[in-house]
């Protein structure tokens, strides 16, 4: 556990973590050439960064925080970086780097991509009245939004946008819309 009073930053190196890594302050905590099987960032404007041959299977964003991955690379048994991101309810999550799945699970959330690629985007049915913001230099492969009055901001691609509720808007139309469930 990183304390909520804790401001300064801190590097986890080639250390396996089998348990939650749980980081709620304002600092950044960097993870390199590591193995995380959970993570939890309840945020006061801190951030969680994946390095090197990282792995971070689950991580839940909670409050204001921001993850990024810098210079990730898989091996043959783990994935690179953050393989599943969750953002709760009111929570901010501020994304730089790659990411292979995200997704909003409770209503007014925001999240705000930049220098960030999504592979996959899910606003899940609970996540109503969530922000996505895309940068201009972001772009996001495949949207599925579930979460009545989503709204897309920003110039920045969503490739493919699955709209399966009522009130979804967007800025920049998606190169390919589809409706209905």
């Amino acid at each position: 556990t990183v304390p909520s009073s804790s401001k300064s930053d801190i590097t986890i190196n080639n250390c396996v973590v089998l348990g939650t890594l749980n980081a709620s302050g304002s600092g950044t905590v960097t993870v390199t050439n590591s193995r995380v099987a959970d993570a939890q960032l309840k945020g006061d404007g801190g951030s969680l960064i994946a390095k090197g041959e990282t792995s971070i299977k689950d991580t839940t964003v909670s409050g204001d925080g921001s993850l990024g991955t810098t210079s990730v690379a898989g091996t043959t048994m783990y994935n690179a970086g953050f393989e599943h991101v969750s953002v709760a309810k009111n929570g901010a999550a501020g994304l730089t780097g790659t990411f292979a799945d995200v997704t909003i699970n409770g209503s007014d959330a925001s999240l705000a991509l930049s220098g960030a690629k999504v592979t996959a985007l899910s606003v899940g049915s609970a996540a109503t009245n969530s922000t996505v913001s895309v940068g201009s230099d972001s772009t996001v492969t495949k949207a599925t939004v579930s979460g009545a009055n989503a709204s897309f901001k920003g110039t920045g691609t969503v490739s493919v946008m699955a709209a399966n509720a009522n009130g979804i808007t967007y800025e920049k139309r998606p190169s390919t819309l589809t409706t209905g469930k």
